[in-house]
């Protein structure tokens, strides 16, 4: 959102914006229509090879044994998960193990600094700009935040956050809305989004 936010300014001063993200031309598509980001400037890599070129992070690598953990606790597992059981059979351990090490990442371990940039999202950041429009609206099943920070419907409980009418600083669940409403936006449309299960790590 924040790169967004400034495409214009990036152009007046000749800076070049170019994002290059894991996935195919129908996900780079589907992004674009989602967060208003220019298809100009965005570059796919379906099997995450600049990814591994560049050593990022993949989690803690770890792998599951094939001696410990049957095929048949894979697709148990993996059919709890979106995407579910590969058809392929030979990517049925490949995918198990990226979703083991994304789980992990999620839980900071092999992520450094993932657990606080959490916190953060919940906390809120008085030195962090506001990642939140005022007129902005993320349901999430039968959960209904905004519009802004302030109101938030749960079902049929409804209340109003007291630093819902603050600016100037990224407020708390702020930025844990805005994830929540990327999650959103890419587990109701997983298939298109992932295509490749064994590089979501």
């Amino acid at each position: 959102e924040q790169i967004i936010a400034v495409q214009d300014e990036l152009t007046s001063n000749d800076i070049t914006l170019k994002v290059i993200g894991i996935g195919e031309t129908r996900a780079a598509t589907e992004f674009c229509n989602f967060s208003g980001l220019s298809p100009d400037v965005l570059f796919v890599d379906p099997d995450a090879s600049l990814h591994d070129a560049l050593q990022l992070k993949r989690g803690p690598g770890w792998t599951l044994s094939d001696d410990i953990i049957s095929d048949g606790l894979l697709k148990f597992g993996l059919s709890t998960l979106p995407g579910g059981v590969p058809e392929d059979e030979s990517l049925l351990r490949p995918t198990a193990n990226a979703w083991l090490n994304y789980l992990a990442m999620c839980a900071g371990i092999g992520a450094p600094g993932t657990l606080k940039e959490i916190l953060r999202g919940y906390f809120g950041d008085m030195s962090a700009p506001e990642r939140f429009g005022s007129d902005d609206i993320v349901k999430a099943g039968f959960i209904e935040i905004g519009p802004g920070v302030g109101p938030v419907k749960i079902g049929p409980l409804k209340y109003s956050q007291w630093w819902g009418d603050e600016k100037g600083y990224q407020r708390p669940v702020e930025l844990a809305t805005v994830r929540l409403k990327n999650m959103v936006e890419v587990l109701t449309k997983w298939n298109t989004y992932v295509t490749n299960p064994t590089v979501i790590d």
